[in-house]
């Protein structure tokens, strides 16, 4: 199973029981970046989260990718109908957002050679 940027979903688990001893029913779950590092996320259904309008500059998330990554996951993103930013030069990286379900900014970001 691949998350929708394709990283691939590598376990994931239910905990039941806190550190601290309190009773939980969390999914925690780990997907793979290319670079051998994680992305992890918990999911715990009985303690939803109020989410609230987000701007532009709140809760967002920055994963590196490739250039090509980059404009692949723009094309997709646009042809999807998501909220799709960008190409945003920094000046070191070029980078574009999305936004997911609940608003908030999730920012893929490939760095440029360097001159």
């Amino acid at each position: 199973m691949k998350s929708p940027f394709g990283l691939p979903l590598v376990q994931a688990f239910e905990i039941a029981v806190t550190k601290s001893g309190r009773d939980s029913k969390v999914l925690h779950s780990f997907y793979r970046k290319e670079d051998g590092s994680f992305l992890a996320f918990f999911e715990e259904p009985e303690a939803p989260f109020e989410f609230k309008p987000q701007r532009d500059f709140d809760l967002h998330i920055a994963l590196e990718v490739s250039s090509g990554f980059l404009r692949d996951m723009k094309t997709k993103g646009e042809a999807a109908g998501i909220d799709t930013r960008g190409v945003s030069d920094h000046g070191f990286i070029d980078s574009i957002y999305f936004r997911d379900p609940n608003g908030y900014v999730i920012e893929l970001a490939a760095k440029r050679a360097l001159a």
